[in-house]
């Protein structure tokens, strides 16, 4: 009797002993302008796509440590790291352009099938060979 109650009592200390940790990182959010209402849109849907995106239903089994500790930055933090990203010239005002630019980058880094492949054609060599 008293070894059952010591292993669920180490059970439950095993359970409930992790420690987790998570310091967030903050700062100012930084003042921009936009050159209309439509580059502020395609600003926001781009940055919410990037820093927010939706769920795409992944289930994540962890093996609890002793000790985690996680560091992020801000919402703040997201926002500044998005316009300093945007505003190539820095002037705190970002154009329809740029915000154009990101919004396309942003695209092609998420869809794989736009990145440039490499087809090398065979068939050239073949024929030129004695």
């Amino acid at each position: 009797m008293k070894s059952s109650a010591a292993i669920a009592l180490l059970i439950v200390a095993a359970l409930i002993g992790c420690v987790s940790r998570t310091t967030v990182r903050d700062e100012p959010r930084r003042g921009v302008t936009f050159a209309d209402a439509a580059t502020a849109q395609t600003f926001y849907d781009t940055y919410l796509r990037v820093y927010h995106p939706e769920p795409e239903g992944h289930v994540t089994v962890a093996l609890p440590l002793p000790y985690h500790h996680v560091k992020r930055g801000s919402e703040n933090v997201q926002f500044n790291a998005a316009v300093k990203r945007v505003d190539l010239n820095q002037d705190q005002l970002i154009s329809a352009e740029e915000a154009r630019a990101f919004a396309v980058e942003t695209d092609r880094a998420r869809d794989p099938s736009t990145q440039p492949t490499q087809h090398v054609d065979h068939s050239i060599a073949a024929n030129a060979a004695p």
